[in-house]
């Protein structure tokens, strides 16, 4: 028999449809396991596949659908691989563990430039010149003054002042430790007295600063002889001098004409002044007791042995006072006062004048410094340099030993003293000058 009719009779006819529907079936059955059996069975040769295919009309038959289906359902678990699941868990873990790990690496560079730049700026003078450099380009704190920031910037600046002034032969301490709370004293105090200033709302104009250095120089500060003197007496350019000398003090007093211009803040120094009157009414012998009075502008004076005829105007009823009395409360531009006699001379016949021994307390009126005072005693000062010791209750840094925290600098005098003798005899700080 010729090959084409052989051919002929191994075409599957359509009443053997039944006989694939139960192939179909029985690849169903099939353990997933068993699917390199299936993907065999799917490599059939060219020839019978191609004669099997012609014979399915309108598509796969629901039963090859149903087995697609199934198959897309079971495929994700036949690819399941404890091994590569591993490697896939082991992969994620380290993702998230060096995502979790940045932060503490983070934290460690800030920590170890934090100890670089302490170590620089106070203690190793080697490495101090880049430390300030770089302390300076990032704004390196250095102080916190209530949520007032101070920068090593704007100490670097005051520091670098009080050198210069130093090296004019000033008379002030001129160690660098000295110099250093110095300068962050002044900033410390500079931050409330601006915060002072907006709060009344003084307002320094720039004219008043100019008539002051013309005052204090003889010449406008854009001229050429001004900024010859200048550079010469003090080291430093004219817009220097009105910044960092004129202005400050200027504002000083500014700040204390606002404060006496509010009746509550002079009303709340008064009513000191009264208690302190009925403390003493009781007991008099307290006059003299500085720790009766803990309050901010309260000063004790010893004035020894005066004669009545002194004592003139209203202060003229001091004289009538028994021994041992106290006085009414006397007020002045200044201050408050109390008298207290302690002993009375007796008068000689042809004298018209008694001696009297006299003390004395004087309860300020409130003051730029006051205000900053009870400002700094009721907040947070935090100094991040380990060699500086400050004490809130200085009023400057160079007034005292227990502001210097050396025994040895009882020769040197407060910022305000300094600024003083910059300006020598000048009538610089007159009220004509400051009025307009």
């Amino acid at each position: 028999m010729p090959k084409n009719q052989k051919q002929k009779k191994t075409v599957p006819l359509s009443n053997e449809i039944p006989d694939r529907e139960v192939v179909l079936d029985a690849l169903q059955n099939v353990s997933v396991l068993e699917k390199p059996k299936v993907k065999k069975v799917s490599n059939l040769p060219a020839k019978r596949s191609h004669q099997v295919t012609p014979l399915v009309v309108g598509g796969p038959t629901k039963q090859q659908t149903e087995f697609k289906e199934e198959k897309k359902e079971t495929k994700p678990i036949s690819l399941k691989d404890p091994k590569k699941v591993d490697v896939l868990k082991n992969t994620k873990y380290r993702d998230r563990y060096w995502i979790k790990t940045i932060p503490f690496f983070v934290i460690i560079f800030i920590l170890f430039g934090i100890c670089f730049l302490q170590t620089g700026l106070y203690f190793q003078p080697s490495i101090r010149p880049i430390s300030e450099k770089i302390a300076s380009a990032i704004h390196y704190p250095i102080a916190v003054v209530g949520t007032h920031i101070v920068a090593f910037a704007d100490f670097k600046s005051e520091r670098d002042l009080l050198e210069v002034y130093s090296e004019k032969g000033f008379s002030f301490s001129s160690d660098e430790r000295s110099i250093k709370r110095l300068a962050l004293n002044k900033i410390i105090r500079d931050t409330y007295l601006h915060a002072g200033e907006k709060q009344f709302g003084v307002r320094i104009l720039d004219s008043t600063i100019e008539q002051a250095f013309v005052n204090l120089f003889g010449a406008e500060s854009n001229s050429q002889d001004a900024y010859v003197i200048s550079t010469l007496t003090l080291g430093l350019t004219p817009g220097e001098i009105k910044e960092q000398i004129i202005k400050p003090y200027i504002e000083k007093l500014e700040f204390s004409k606002a404060l006496l211009n509010d009746a509550n803040l002079i009303q709340r120094q008064k009513s000191v002044a009264e208690q302190l009157k009925i403390n003493f009414s009781k007991e008099p012998n307290s006059f003299s007791d500085k720790k009766t009075y803990p309050f901010l502008g309260v000063t004790f004076y010893d004035l020894g042995y005066l004669q009545s005829s002194s004592l003139v105007g209203k202060y003229s009823i001091i004289a009538d006072l028994e021994t041992g009395e106290v006085s009414d409360v006397f007020e002045d531009a200044e201050a408050f006062s109390l008298f207290r006699v302690i002993e009375k001379l007796p008068q000689e016949s042809e004298s018209q004048s008694q001696y009297l021994s006299l003390q004395k307390i004087e309860i300020k009126k409130i003051n730029a410094d006051l205000w900053i005072d009870s400002k700094l005693q009721s907040s947070r000062v935090a100094i991040f340099d380990p060699t500086v010791i400050w004490n809130s209750s200085c009023r400057q840094v160079t007034e005292g030993v227990a502001c210097l925290g050396l025994s040895s600098q009882n020769s040197s005098v407060s910022l305000d003293s300094l600024y003083e003798v910059l300006m020598g005899d000048s009538s610089i700080f007159s009220p004509n000058f400051t009025n307009n």
